[in-house]
């Protein structure tokens, strides 16, 4: 229907708004810390700071995706009762592996 792409379309521009922000955050993040980093933690940290805009981004669109999943299954007349703590389960995990191998 015309209702759902309208609110489709929102939030994928809030989405895209979120990591064009979060781009922008991290240029002025590695203006202030300029200089060279020799200690590993440093570029590590580095290195997830300048990743943290596409982190946002997935997140976003990942709550993106659990709105049309959930807009499926009520058109359908099916319950599906874990559906949001599952998904927040595997965004964590998603994370954790990516703070683990960075």
């Amino acid at each position: 229907t015309l209702v759902f792409r309208a609110i489709f379309l929102q939030l994928l521009s809030i989405s895209n708004a979120a990591r064009a922000l979060g781009i922008v955050v991290d240029a002025q993040l590695r203006m202030i810390f300029a200089r060279h980093h020799t200690l590993a933690w440093r570029r590590w940290l580095d290195y997830l700071i300048s990743s943290f805009p596409t982190l946002v981004w997935l997140s976003m669109l990942s709550v993106l995706l659990l709105y049309v999943i959930e807009i499926y299954h009520r058109s359908q007349l099916r319950r599906a009762p874990l559906l949001r703590p599952t998904f927040a389960f595997i965004n964590a995990v998603f994370y954790l592996l990516y703070a683990t191998f960075s």
